[in-house]
């Protein structure tokens, strides 16, 4: 499936699911208008499990068995970074699935190329499932890569590339982070510093 393909369908997402809410403001105005609302409810949901991952649902059957093609449909799922209706769960799971999955090394590469993307985006959910799945199966070129980041100018992508060099090692990178986003907003005076860079310690052999 193209990545245009998959794109149509999860916007298909969408639209159903603003059919819905259109009509839940009038389904108690008669009992054709509640009608109208359990259909396109109806309708969403039949949907999204044909719609929501490349191949449908017997993609996803083959993913969770480990076969090849289900793999290479979450690959692709994740490269698509989809935004819809419970999106944000779906990956997570995607990117749980893959920690312990046969794959490829231009499949490796490809989610390495995925979790970089992940730096410049907004951090949602799904991000630290990305971080946990890299530590487990990032390629020697991720780790290679990061190091380069960390010398960006760009100081939220060098911070975040530290977070999974971080976490690589081993240390509580997200708890480190959440601390410092209670005490920004709980402590006076407080400034935020999510970078901790300087605990990274020197490129396991």
């Amino acid at each position: 499936m193209s990545p245009e393909q998959f794109s149509e369908q999860t916007g298909q997402i969408e639209r159903l699911r603003a059919r819905i809410s259109e009509l839940v403001v009038t389904r108690s105005r008669s009992p054709i208008d509640r009608k109208a609302w359990e259909r396109a409810c109806a309708e969403f949901h039949e949907a999204f499990h044909e719609l929501s991952f490349p191949g449908g649902p017997s993609m996803w059957t083959d993913l969770v068995a480990g076969g090849p093609d289900g793999i290479e449909a979450a690959v692709q799922f994740l490269e698509s970074n989809p935004y819809f209706f419970r999106s944000g769960y779906m990956q997570q799971e995607t990117w749980h699935r893959l920690k312990r999955a046969p794959l490829t090394a231009k499949q490796a590469r490809r989610l390495d190329l995925v979790a970089i993307e992940y730096l410049s985006r907004p951090i949602r959910r799904e991000f630290w499932d990305m971080v946990r799945y890299a530590r487990l199966r990032g390629t020697d070129a991720l780790w290679s890569d990061l190091r380069e980041l960390l010398t960006s100018e760009d100081r939220s992508l060098r911070t975040r590339a530290g977070w999974l060099l971080l976490a690589r090692q081993g240390s509580p990178v997200k708890a480190w982070v959440h601390t410092e986003l209670v005490l920004a907003r709980y402590k006076k005076g407080h400034v935020l510093n999510v970078c901790f860079n300087d605990r990274i310690r020197e490129t396991r052999t």
